[in-house]
């Protein structure tokens, strides 16, 4: 039983291979739009960022990192339901027999459908490092580096010196110019984070309070001054998740956490003495994200109805069972405003533009994973609720914890938000971070229930 216990031990690593990879992640994701700053051609620098996480990844794994993975029962299922999704999906139906919707040859849209196929694989590496090199060091460098690119925008937005590439364009709602950022989808999980810190216990993360208190609230600048709407409808409904999960994990609500409170009514008064015409945006953004009518920009009902955009339904009523298969033109960014021959839009119609580009087929073969994804994430809640005292009573738990539950906000709040469903296949920006996401989520939940597994043997030992 002792030796047993020794073999599962799960160490925290922060070499050099590990900093490297990490960074390479960011790297990858645009952070803080590293890439736009530099001048870099983002297709070249993703390609070797692409290759250098995975060359990192055998590196440290001595060449075995696809044969340790694959390990994992649950997630060899996962990886096994994408890859037969694919094969489906981009070889025997998009590849080779539909040809209505796309005039390039097969070699181009294999090309050009990369974004799905490459994006997936991205879960592995991700989940190795998480399992079998640890949780602390990804926190840390994620909460420094959030609070690293908010100081740069700020001193890029307000001091007019051009440190990191913004764009700052008229939101229509408000009379205020929305300031956005490249790379800021993987640093969404920040929004979680802080909503995780109501939940918890605060002695319980003392060791990382203050990287994740200047860490959530940077991110939350971020999100603040981009006037996103749908972020602020993500935020409230992760608090109230969060007071979900409080009561069930915790038995408490998060509303005790009155320190939280006070903080953040402090921080909502210094932003409106310092920056009042964006507390003003701030309140119309989030009141406009809950009506149902028109308002000065855009529709807000439009997005959330399936009928929203009528060339999209037309699409799938005209392709009910396969979809439309690959087409260029729901990949197209359009910059110079060409009027396309559909008129579609999938960036801001993710769930009606996977509908059509699919078919209902196509997204009945891709429901294994959402079923297997979620069953693992309350499984593990529910052991996490029953050995609750070990979990609070054990210094090696506190980061996976953490980003346990910040991740299961994030793709809670990803399953009642139905407009983003089927996010992971569709067409639009985001997919990278979502599978990122997936290998750190699947790799946390491993790591968890094996370190659980590690306590319980030594606690019986002990005894």
């Amino acid at each position: 039983m002792v030796r047993f216990y020794k073999d599962l031990m799960l160490p925290e690593y922060k070499s050099r291979i590990d900093y490297l990879f990490w960074l390479l992640i960011f790297f990858l994701t645009d952070t803080g739009g590293i890439i736009t700053s530099l001048g870099l051609n983002i297709r070249i620098a993703n390609l070797f960022s692409f290759v250098g996480v995975f060359v990192v990844f055998l590196l440290a794994s001595n060449g075995k990192g696809f044969r340790i993975v694959l390990r994992d029962t649950l997630f060899k299922k996962l990886l096994t339901i994408l890859f037969f999704w694919f094969v489906f999906y981009y070889i025997l139906w998009f590849l080779v027999f539909n040809d209505d919707y796309s005039v390039i040859s097969l070699k181009s849209r294999l090309i050009k459908s990369r974004f799905y196929y490459l994006n997936w694989l991205l879960c592995i590496p991700t989940y190795y490092f998480i399992l079998h090199r640890g949780t602390v060091l990804f926190l840390k460098l994620f909460l420094k580096l959030s609070t690293l690119i908010t100081i740069l925008l700020l001193i890029t937005q307000f001091l007019g010196i051009n440190i990191i590439s913004i764009n700052t364009f008229s939101r229509g709602y408000v009379d205020v110019d929305r300031v956005s950022m490249a790379g800021s989808d993987f640093l969404q999980l920040g929004l979680y984070l802080f909503a995780t810190l109501l939940i918890i216990p605060a002695y319980y993360y003392s060791q990382f309070r203050k990287l994740l208190i200047f860490g959530t609230i940077s991110v939350l600048l971020i999100y603040v001054l981009s006037l996103t709407r749908r972020y602020y409808f993500y935020m409230i409904l992760s608090f109230i998740l969060g007071e979900l999960l409080s009561r069930y994990l915790f038995n408490k609500t998060i509303l005790a956490k009155g320190k939280f409170l006070v903080i953040g009514f402090f921080g909502f008064l210094i932003l409106s003495l310092s920056l009042p015409r964006y507390t003003e945006a701030i309140q119309k953004g989030v009141m406009s994200a809950f009506a149902s009518d028109k308002n000065t920009y855009g529709t807000t009902k439009k997005r959330m109805e399936l009928s929203g955009q009528i060339a999209t339904v037309k699409l799938f009523q005209d392709n009910f069972l396969l979809g439309t298969g690959y087409m260029n033109e729901w990949y197209s960014t359009n910059e110079d405003n060409v009027k396309t021959e559909y008129g579609i839009e999938g960036a801001d119609y993710i769930f009606l533009s996977t509908t059509a580009m699919y078919g209902v087929l196509g997204l009945v073969l891709f429901l294994p994973f959402y079923y297997l994804f979620y069953k693992t994430l309350f499984k593990t809640l529910k052991r996490i609720k029953r050995q609750k005292h070990i979990i609070m009573n054990n210094k090696s738990l506190v980061a996976p914890f953490i980003i346990f539950i910040s991740l299961s906000l994030f793709f809670l709040t990803h399953l009642l938000s139905y407009p983003n469903w089927f996010h992971f296949i569709g067409p639009a920006a985001g997919t990278k971070e979502l599978f990122i996401y997936v290998g750190i989520m699947f790799g946390v939940m491993t790591r968890l229930n094996s370190l659980i597994s590690i306590n319980q043997i030594h606690e019986e030992n002990v005894k």
